[in-house]
């Protein structure tokens, strides 16, 4: 119980920060949706605006413990987004910064964020996992 709840306030300071200094400097992640070819681009701005709000909530909300099967299932979501982004800019060969963080922390692209972004998912994962392990055990047994 002690090492789910570090767990998730590790979680919900990582998405504290980003969606602090992406409200800061949103300059970091417009550009880097902006070089990702299969981005669409009237989606930019949009994305770029709403993404801190939900990071910010979601790390309020696993922080003050309300909703949290919902709050857990989406900061994995999320966490599984930008891994995949990640990835995704290093096999096309991106080496820009991600602007993840804003101007506060520099964050290329490459290997280095696929092993950060890899163990923030892990951390997210097991957080939603255990979070949510009586729900799946409840519909296993009425199988």
């Amino acid at each position: 119980m002690i090492f789910k709840n570090i767990l998730k306030i590790i979680l919900a300071l990582i998405l504290i920060i980003s969606g602090t200094s992406k409200i800061i400097d949103p300059e970091g992640a417009i550009g880097l949706l902006s070089v990702i070819p299969v981005f669409p681009r009237f989606l930019i701005i949009p994305t770029v605006s709403l993404l801190p709000v939900i990071e910010l909530s979601i790390g309020f909300l696993l922080l003050l413990n309300i909703y949290q099967k919902l709050t857990t299932i989406v900061a994995f979501l999320l966490f599984l987004s930008f891994l995949s982004i990640s990835v995704y800019g290093s096999i096309i060969g991106l080496n820009s910064d991600c602007g993840c963080f804003g101007s506060l922390i520099e964050s290329k692209i490459g290997w280095k964020m696929i092993f950060r972004n890899s163990i923030f998912l892990l951390i997210a994962g097991y957080v939603c996992w255990d979070e949510n392990r009586d729900m799946c055990f409840k519909k296993v047994k009425n199988i």
